[in-house]
């Protein structure tokens, strides 16, 4: 029987699966993707700063330093946690990178520490993530949330995720976080981003002048790269594999 099921506050526990979507739309996993997107080869979630410095110092000259507290660039970092630092010419520089974040880097070891597949999802590979996970028994969609809470923005993007999912390989159950956020999803007035820009964590950013950040991750099915976590010499990283099943 095929199950998707969803985690919409970080004090929900993470459910066995086959696989889990980890959403961070604003800005983590939009991120993410897009260094993807530029030609990146292998990306390093970590859970802190110190963590960071260290395994940048391991990995060498290739390795960028990414991240945020609180939405601003941490002291010492090469970019901060915009999807636009993810230029062509700043990835060839540096191919591999190690990132931390308040939020999404935190849920996406909560989720790896369940044992399933653990991909990298916002509404720009919305779709591709549906296509990527076709073919699997159950499937979980995680929200990092904001400071532990419920987040709006994130809740969104899950029920993009799960829209594209259920029309995709219409699965025989969808637990109740799939209902209430698909639901938040096709009801939200303005469409997806007047809803990310209600959101608290969207004010921030737009008094910190990151604006524009929020339009960009709002535009869904526009990438087709879909990061999957895998572990190299001891560290989990994002890289993009081969798809599982075809189009």
């Amino acid at each position: 029987m095929k199950r998707l099921l969803a985690t919409l506050s970080p004090s929900e526990p993470v459910q066995q699966a086959d696989a889990w979507v980890v959403v961070d739309v604003l800005r983590a996993t939009t991120t993410i993707v897009t260094f993807f997107d530029a030609g990146g080869e292998v990306l390093f979630p970590v859970g802190d700063v110190p963590d960071a410095f260290r395994l940048r110092e391991k990995l060498g000259e290739r390795c960028m330093l990414l991240g945020e507290r609180e939405c601003v660039k941490v002291p010492g970092f090469d970019a901060g946690n915009s999807p636009f630092e993810m230029t062509p010419d700043m990835v060839a520089r540096y191919p591999v990178a190690v990132m931390t974040t308040t939020n999404g880097t935190k849920a996406v070891h909560r989720a790896a520490a369940a044992g399933a597949a653990v991909l990298a999802g916002c509404c720009r590979n919305a779709a591709a993530v549906a296509s990527r996970l076709n073919g699997l028994e159950t499937v979980g969609i995680l929200s990092a949330g904001r400071l532990g809470r419920f987040a709006l923005d994130d809740t969104l993007c899950v029920g993009l995720i799960a829209d594209r999912i259920i029309s995709r390989w219409k699965p025989d159950a969808a637990d109740d976080g799939v209902l209430a956020a698909r639901d938040l999803y096709r009801t939200c007035a303005g469409g997806m981003e007047a809803g990310l820009r209600r959101a608290e964590h969207a004010l921030l950013l737009d008094r910190l002048g990151f604006s524009r950040d929020i339009a960009f991750a709002a535009e869904a099915d526009v990438s087709r790269c879909v990061p999957e976590l895998e572990e190299r010499d001891g560290h989990a990283c994002f890289v993009l594999k081969a798809a599982r099943c075809p189009d």
